[in-house]
């Protein structure tokens, strides 16, 4: 497993996150999803499978980047997925 935290930024992805999710098994130590209070069942989807869910109505880059300084990552590594 490489030393990496995934960063998902999110919106109302249900349909997608589970395959993005577990794609990423194996390979990241974390995953963190900075949604955007979304509305489905996006946050529920992601929790089960592992990830951590930070929601935010912030923009895009600042969700961002309180992914990239939250005190949870401790990889070398951040990956923007």
């Amino acid at each position: 497993m490489a030393n990496v935290t995934a960063i998902i930024p999110t919106y109302n992805e249900e349909l997608n996150i589970k395959e993005c999710l577990l794609s990423l098994k194996g390979f990241v130590e974390k995953i963190i999803l900075m949604d955007n209070n979304s509305t489905d069942c996006t946050k529920e989807i992601a929790e089960s499978l592992g990830a951590i869910v930070i929601q935010s109505s912030k923009s895009y880059k600042e969700r961002l980047n309180i992914g990239i300084e939250h005190p949870l990552i401790t990889t070398k590594w951040v990956m923007n997925i």
